[in-house]
C-alpha cells in the first residue's frame, strides 16, 4: 500500500513514442521521495523507484530519531504509486 505525507502527479506527454500499446500497458512504479532539511538549513530532495514503500511506521520512527539526534532538522516523505501511461499523456 502506498503512503505519503505529500501528493500529486507529473503529467507530460510523448516521452516514449517508440513503445507498443502492450509495454506501455504494463508501466506502473512507486515512487519514494524524501526530502530532508540539513543542519545548515539547505533542503535535499531524493526519489527513486522502489519495489514496496517502506514501512511506514519504522521509517518514522528512524526519521524522528535523526531530528531528536541533531542530524536534521526536519524531513518529508512520500510513496506514491505512479501510473507511466498517464505520465507520458497516454489513455489506458
Amino acid at each position: 500500500m502506498a503512503w505519503s505525507c505529500a501528493g500529486g502527479a507529473v503529467y507530460c506527454s510523448g516521452l516514449f513514442p517508440h513503445l507498443d500499446a502492450g509495454e506501455r500497458k504494463q508501466m506502473t512504479a512507486l515512487i519514494f521521495i524524501l526530502a530532508i532539511i540539513t543542519n545548515e538549513g539547505k533542503f535535499v530532495v531524493d526519489a527513486s523507484e522502489v519495489m514496496v514503500c517502506p514501512d511506514r511506521a519504522q521509517f518514522e520512527r528512524e526519521m524522528t530519531s535523526k531530528m531528536a539526534s541533531g542530524e536534521i532538522k526536519g524531513w518529508t516523505a512520500a510513496c506514491i504509486g505512479v501510473d507511466k501511461n498517464q505520465m507520458m499523456g497516454i489513455n489506458s
